[in-house]
């Protein structure tokens, strides 16, 4: 009897353990974060949200959100400070977006290399 209880309690851990895995770990998080944070790049076509406007060729820095299921990055007029500035959503992609549903640094790079480039000094 106490088998049985202990298979059915080792099942049910293991399902809640899966079912609470996310698709971005905090190492990918991280380096994400360190990686498009730092510096400033080029927007190569003009972002526009909510009727604001970012032009093409303009100077931003972006900031990067993560969550179990998403990432954002937001980008803002490199001539304004992060806590004053007017942050317009750049990119926004779901696990779903993801080959596999899991988090792939080439396929984010891909998709961030279609809309900034690094500015050269």
């Amino acid at each position: 009897m106490i088998k049985k209880y202990l298979r059915l309690f080792l099942i049910i851990f293991l399902l809640t353990i899966s079912a609470c895995s996310t698709f971005i770990k905090e190492e990918d998080a991280n380096r994400i974060t360190l990686k498009y944070q730092e510096g400033e790049y080029i927007l190569l076509a003009d972002l526009t949200r909510n009727n604001i406007t970012l032009p093409k060729n303009m100077a931003v820095k972006l900031l990067v959100e993560t969550s179990s299921d998403w990432v954002k990055i937001y980008a803002y007029d490199s001539k304004e400070e992060l806590l004053k500035s007017t942050r317009v959503l750049l990119l926004y992609l779901f696990d779903s977006d993801f080959p596999d549903e899991k988090f792939n640094q080439e396929f984010f790079d891909s998709e961030m290399n279609k809309l900034v480039k690094p500015r050269k000094r």
